[in-house]
C-alpha cells in the first residue's frame, strides 16, 4: 500500500524528501513529488523479481529522470520528468512492456503532476493547481466522479479497492468500496493513508480516525494513542492490518497486528537515529532513516518481527528517495551517489595542478555514517565518514611527492569508488588560447585559455591586425564593422601568487567577414483605399538596426518617387495592386530587404458633394448660378457638371453653372443636377434646391439704419421709395471679422445688447409681392457698437 500526506498551512512536500534532509544535501523537493528532477534517481523493485513490470523498470524511464514511482497490483508506475506517466504492464499489444498512459496524460493539459498513486482498480495523478485526474481505463474506483466533482486537493492516497482524497479545506473525498465511501465527507483532517482494507487519518486537533475493517485492532487507536503520548504526528501509513505513523521526533508507531512487537522492532533497529518516512506492503513494513538506508520489517506467524536483511543488498551504498510498497512487489528510488572534484573553484579538468594547490572533495547523495578513503594513486591521503544527510566535504593537497605529470585521485565510500585524473606540473604552465566563434561582423568571439595552473588569474587583450583594440579586455569580444576584412586575435596573461606572470597570443582568425543582417516582418498597415495613408513597418531587424530605406510598387512596379515610410494612394492606382520593399543597410552588414507582397487591390474611394443652392433673382432675364454651401464635406480637386432643370425636365443646352431665366420658365420650378467625379473615386450625383421663376421681380425700395450704435440703443429701419404695395421682412445680423450671426427677425427695430458689442449690424430686407420674385437688399453696416 502507499501513503501520501499533507501538513494544513505549509508547503505540499514529499514526506521522503523532506524527512530525508535533502535540502541539507542540495536536493530540494517539489510539492508532492518524491524525487527531485536534478537527482538522477535508480529505481529497483523488490518481490517477485521474475515479473515483467519490474523488470521492464528501465525501459519505461529510458533516457529520462524520475519524478515520482506508484505500485498497482500487478504493474509499476513512473512519472518521468516529461510530465508523462509510463506503466511497466506488458501485453500482445505492448511487446517492449511498457506503455505510455495516453489517456490520462491527455487530461494534464500543460498542468504539472504533483503525486502519482496507484490501487488495484485506478490510477490516480494530483496535478498543481489541486485537480486530481485518473485513469480512465480503470474508470479510477467507482464513484470518482462524484466525489472529485469541483473539488480541490492537496493529497491522494490509494488502497486496494478505494482510494482517498484530502481537499484543501481538510475535507476527506473517498471512493470505491466501502472503506472510501465510510471515509466521504469527514472533516478537519490533515493527513491520510490507504491499506489493505482499511484507512486512516490524522486531524488537526491531534487525534487518529479510521475507516473499514478493524479485525487486526488496525483502527483501535487507544493503546496508539498512549505511546504516542502528545508527539506530532508528521507522516501515515497502512498495509494489511496494520495502521503507522511517523512522529515529529523520529519515533515509529504501529498498531494492529502484532503492533506493539513492531513498534519495539523499529525502535531497536533505529537506536539513536530517527525515522524520516514510512510505508507499508501487504507483509511488511518499510522505515526510512535518517542516514539514508531503508529498514524492512517482516511479520513471522508467530508475530515477533525480524528485520528483512535482503533490503539493504538494493541499498548497495545508495541513498533512498522513496519507497512505495505494493501488493506483490515494492518499488525503490535511490539517489545516484556524486563525488565532485574542484580547485580555486574550478573543475581539475583540462588545468594543471601545482604543489602548493589542494583539491576540494564533494560527494552527495550518498548513505550517512559510512567510511571513506582518499587516495593520490594507490597512496592513501586521507580517510573520514560521510555526515548523517549523506556528504562529503574533504580536501586533498598536492604534495610536493606528487611527480610532474598524470596522477589519480580516489575516493572510496563503502562499495562505490570515483576517481579523478589530475595532471600536475611545476611553476606556472601556460597554455596557447585559441578563438572559438566566427569571423563575422556582430558574432561573438571567445577566448579559449587552455589548460594554465590552477588558481591563474586571468587578463586578455583583443588584437586587430596585431594591434590592441581600446576597450576589449574580456573573455568575449563582439565583431564590429571596424573589423571587416582584418584578422583577429587575443592574448592571454596569466597571473598567480610566487610566479612570473606569462603571457600568450593565439594564433590569427580568418579574415572578419561582412555581417548578416536580417529582418523579422514587414508589412503595410493602413486602409487599402484612394486617398488613404498606408505606413510601411519592419521590425525584428538583427543583430543591430541599420538604415532603412523604402520602395512602393503598383502592380509589381516601383512607383516614381515613392520612396518615403507612408504613401497617400492616388486615384491613378485604384484596381491595382500596391506593394513594398523595405531595405536595410549598414556599414560593415551585407544589404538586406523584406517585402510585404501586397495581395490586396485599392478599393475606389466613396465621393462627397457638399449641398449647392441657386443663388440669383429667380426672375425673367435674371442669371442664376450654382452656389456651394461650403460644408467641408466635399473631396477635394473634382471635376463637377451641371444640367438645369425645369420642372424635372433638362433645359437644352444649359450645362454651365449658370443658366438666364427665360420667359418660358415663368411659373416653373428651375434647379440644376450636379455630377461630381475624380480619378478613382466613385462618381455621385445630386439635385441643388430649386427656386420658382416669375415673370419680374418686385420693385425695391433703399434701406437704411438710423440711430446710434451703442449698448442699449434702438437702432430703426427706415425705407425710402419701392413698390408701396410690397410687403418687407427683416433680418438682423452682427459681424466681426469673418464671423456673421443672426440678430433678430421680422420686427423693423433692434435694441443693441451688451454682448453686441464691438461689433458692426446691418439688416437685410426682403421686399416681396404676390406674382413677383421678391428682392433682398442689404443696408450698409453701422459703425462699431461702442459700450
Amino acid at each position: 500500500m502507499s501513503s501520501s500526506f499533507v501538513r494544513k498551512g505549509a508547503t505540499v512536500v514529499a514526506s521522503s524528501a523532506i524527512a530525508l534532509g535533502l535540502v541539507a544535501a542540495g536536493f530540494v523537493a517539489p510539492a508532492q513529488a518524491l524525487i527531485n528532477a536534478d537527482s538522477d534517481a535508480s529505481v529497483v523493485g523488490y518481490g517477485d523479481q521474475s515479473a515483467s513490470y519490474i523488470a521492464n523498470l528501465p525501459s519505461a524511464i529510458g533516457d529520462h529522470k524520475v519524478l515520482d514511482i506508484a505500485v498497482g497490483n500487478q504493474a509499476s508506475y513512473v512519472l518521468r520528468d516529461d510530465n508523462t506517466v509510463t506503466t511497466t504492464w506488458p501485453s500482445s499489444a505492448d511487446p517492449a512492456g511498457y506503455k505510455l498512459l495516453a489517456a490520462l496524460n491527455d487530461q494534464f493539459d500543460g498542468r504539472d503532476v504533483v503525486d502519482l498513486e496507484a490501487s488495484y482498480t485506478g490510477t490516480f495523478a494530483l496535478l498543481d493547481d489541486g485537480t486530481l485526474v485518473a485513469d480512465p481505463s480503470t474508470q479510477g474506483g467507482a464513484g470518482f466522479a462524484a466525489a472529485t466533482d469541483g473539488q480541490h486537493f492537496d493529497a491522494v492516497s490509494a488502497g486496494r479497492h478505494f482510494a482517498l482524497g484530502l481537499t484543501d479545506d481538510g475535507t476527506v473525498r473517498g471512493w470505491g468500496d466501502s472503506t472510501g465511501t465510510a471515509a466521504n465527507g469527514t472533516e478537519g483532517v490533515e493527513l491520510i493513508a490507504a491499506g489493505y482494507t482499511h484507512a486512516i487519518g490524522y486531524t488537526t486537533n491531534g487525534a487518529l480516525v479510521g475507516w473499514g475493517n478493524n479485525s487486526s485492532g488496525q483502527l483501535t487507536f487507544a493503546g496508539a494513542t498512549d505511546v504516542i503520548h502528545g508527539r506530532a504526528v508528521t507522516s501515515l501509513a497502512a498495509g494489511l492490518g496494520i495502521s503507522i505513523a511517523l512522529l515529529e521526533d523520529g519515533a515509529v508507531v504501529v498498531w494492529g497486528n502484532a503492533g506493539s512487537a513492531y513498534t519495539q522492532a523499529i525502535a531497536t533497529a533505529l537506536d539513536t537515529h530517527d525515522a524520516v518516512a514510512v510505508d507499508a506492503s501487504n507483509s511488511q513494513v518499510f522505515v526510512t532513516v535518517d542516514d539514508g538506508r531503508v529498514l524492512a520489517f517482516e511479520q513471522n506467524p508467530n508475530g515477533n518481527q525480524n528485520l528483512a536483511t535482503e533490503i539493504a543488498e538494493l541499498t548497495d551504498g545508495r541513498r533512498a528517495v522513496a519507497v512505495v510498497g505494493g501488493d506483490i512487489h515494492t518499488l525503490f528510488a535511490f539517489a545516484t551517489p556524486t563525488v565532485t572534484f574542484a580547485s580555486n573553484g574550478e573543475s581539475v579538468d583540462d588545468v594543471v595542478l601545482s604543489a602548493n594547490d589542494s583539491i576540494a572533495i564533494a560527494g552527495a547523495g550518498l548513505l550517512g555514517g559510512v567510511a571513506y578513503e582518499v587516495r593520490w594513486d594507490e597512496t592513501q591521503v586521507s580517510t573520514g565518514t560521510t555526515s548523517l544527510s549523506g556528504v562529503i566535504d574533504d580536501e586533498a593537497d598536492v604534495t610536493v611527492a606528487l611527480s610532474k605529470g598524470a596522477h589519480v585521485l580516489t575516493v572510496t565510500v563503502g562499495d562505490n569508488e570515483f576517481t579523478q585524473s589530475v595532471t600536475v606540473g611545476t611553476g606556472l604552465t601556460a597554455a596557447t588560447p585559441t578563438i572559438s566563434g566566427t569571423a563575422r561582423v556582430g558574432e561573438e568571439l571567445t577566448a579559449v585559455k587552455g589548460a594554465w595552473s590552477t588558481g591563474t588569474a586571468f587578463t586578455y587583450a583583443w588584437l586587430r591586425n596585431g594591434k590592441a583594440i581600446s576597450g576589449a579586455t574580456s573573455a568575449t569580444y563582439t565583431l564590429t564593422s571596424a573589423d571587416v576584412a582584418t584578422q583577429i586575435q587575443v592574448k592571454v596573461t596569466g597571473t598567480k601568487q610566487g610566479f612570473a606572470a606569462t603571457s600568450k597570443t593565439s594564433v590569427k582568425t580568418a579574415k572578419v567577414a561582412a555581417g548578416t543582417l536580417t529582418v523579422g516582418d514587414v508589412w503595410i498597415s493602413g486602409d487599402n483605399v484612394v486617398g488613404e495613408t498606408l505606413t510601411a513597418n519592419a521590425e525584428g531587424w538583427s543583430p543591430v538596426t541599420p538604415k532603412v530605406s523604402y520602395q512602393w510598387y503598383a502592380n509589381g512596379k516601383a512607383i516614381s518617387k515613392a520612396t518615403k515610410s507612408t504613401y497617400v494612394i492616388p486615384g491613378t492606382l485604384a484596381d491595382k495592386a500596391i506593394s513594398l520593399r523595405v531595405t536595410g543597410a549598414l556599414k560593415g552588414y551585407t544589404t538586406v530587404s523584406g517585402s510585404d507582397g501586397g495581395n490586396e487591390f485599392v478599393e475606389r474611394a466613396q465621393l462627397q458633394l457638399d449641398d449647392y443652392f441657386v443663388a440669383g433673382a429667380p426672375a425673367v432675364g435674371k442669371t442664376l448660378t450654382i452656389t456651394r454651401a461650403n460644408e467641408g464635406i466635399q473631396t477635394a480637386s473634382v471635376t463637377l457638371e451641371y444640367q438645369w432643370m425645369r420642372n424635372n425636365e433638362p433645359i437644352d443646352g444649359a450645362t454651365k453653372s449658370t443658366y438666364k431665366a427665360t420667359k418660358a420658365d415663368v411659373g416653373s420650378y428651375v434647379y440644376a443636377r450636379i455630377y461630381g467625379s475624380r480619378t478613382g473615386y466613385v462618381p455621385v450625383a445630386m439635385t441643388s434646391y430649386y427656386v420658382q421663376i416669375y415673370a419680374a421681380q418686385v420693385k425695391p425700395g433703399t434701406v437704411k439704419i438710423t440711430g446710434t450704435p451703442k449698448v442699449g440703443k434702438t437702432l430703426t429701419v427706415t425705407i425710402a421709395g419701392g413698390d408701396p404695395q410690397a410687403d418687407v421682412v427683416y433680418i438682423w445680423t452682427k459681424t466681426k471679422g469673418s464671423t456673421t450671426s443672426g440678430l433678430a427677425y421680422m420686427e423693423p427695430t433692434y435694441t443693441i445688447q451688451p454682448e453686441d458689442k464691438g461689433y458692426t449690424i446691418a439688416v437685410q430686407a426682403y421686399f416681396s409681392k404676390s406674382g413677383f420674385a421678391s428682392t433682398p437688399v442689404t443696408s450698409k453696416s453701422t459703425k462699431k457698437v461702442a459700450g
